[in-house]
């Protein structure tokens, strides 16, 4: 059995619980919790909830994607099409943003428009046309340029 304060839902005793019996700044239990909280309707110790931990002030708990408000935990899925590299999440601003760098962005870019080009000439050379494959490729072109003008723009600015 243990002992755990009321206040502090520290465990006091472990063995001798008989004089903390009837004393309700104690709690007696047969278990060990993690984040121990006294249930309001049963009066006995019991495992925090996750939501009752972050009100506690410990959102370390939290995963990415998750903040804490208004007493309840929100779960921000990532939009897969944001079509970010590195999806980060960023719990100051409470959304996803894209860690990888222009460079990063860049260098992805050139790699897919290889690979998907590479995919659409064997289409055409079996005689046969790929438009999906092409607008594919025409959108990581379009997005290749716009990051090679943001990075030289960039590059102008340092001098």
């Amino acid at each position: 059995m243990y002992v755990y304060e009321v206040k502090t839902f520290n465990i006091i005793e472990h063995a001798n619980t008989e004089k903390y019996l009837n004393n309700p700044n104690y709690i007696i239990s047969d278990k060990i919790f993690c984040n121990p909280i006294k249930d309001k309707i049963t009066g006995k110790i019991r495992e925090a909830t996750r939501e009752e931990i972050c009100a506690r002030g410990n959102i370390s708990i939290l995963e990415n994607g998750e903040y804490f408000e208004n007493g309840k935990i929100i779960k921000v899925d990532y939009n897969q099409e944001l079509g970010y590299l590195k999806p980060t999440w960023n719990s100051k601003v409470k959304q996803w943003i894209e860690q990888a760098t222009k460079d990063e962005q860049l260098e992805y870019c050139k790699q897919e428009i290889l690979k998907n080009t590479r995919e659409l000439l064997v289409f055409e050379k079996s005689g046969f046309s790929n438009d999906e494959l092409q607008a594919k490729i025409d959108v990581l072109v379009e997005k290749h340029r716009i990051l090679s003008e943001d990075i030289a723009r960039d590059e102008n600015l340092k001098y």
